[in-house]
């Protein structure tokens, strides 16, 4: 069975961001419009490259819709790379394949 986590991140009052890895992937990065632009998201996405380096792989894997251009940035900012655009198994929008090598 592979390793599965799921995290969520609050500030004071309530769940501001949510984050799920299984093996090398991203599974899921969530942040809620509020807390958008304040690090949340950056401070997430670091805690899922440790665990996904921690579970011995050396480049991460992550997925996400062609018309969210704003993850798709931010991931870019963050080093993932673009690797493949391909239609999504079941809506009518394109999936962009992104990887990253991430260090131990």
């Amino acid at each position: 069975m592979e390793a599965t986590s799921a995290w969520v991140a609050c500030d004071a009052q309530r769940i501001i961001g949510v984050e799920l890895s299984q093996a090398d992937a991203v599974s899921d990065l969530w942040v809620h419009p509020s807390a958008q632009g304040r690090g949340a998201g950056g401070n997430l996405l670091a805690d899922l490259e440790r665990e996904i380096t921690a579970r011995g792989f050396t480049i991460g894997r992550l997925r996400c819709l062609e018309p969210n251009v704003k993850s798709r940035k931010f991931y870019a900012s963050r080093g993932w790379v673009e690797v493949r655009v391909y239609p999504h198994e079941t809506i009518p929008l394109n999936t962009v394949d992104m990887t990253k090598q991430l260090t131990p």
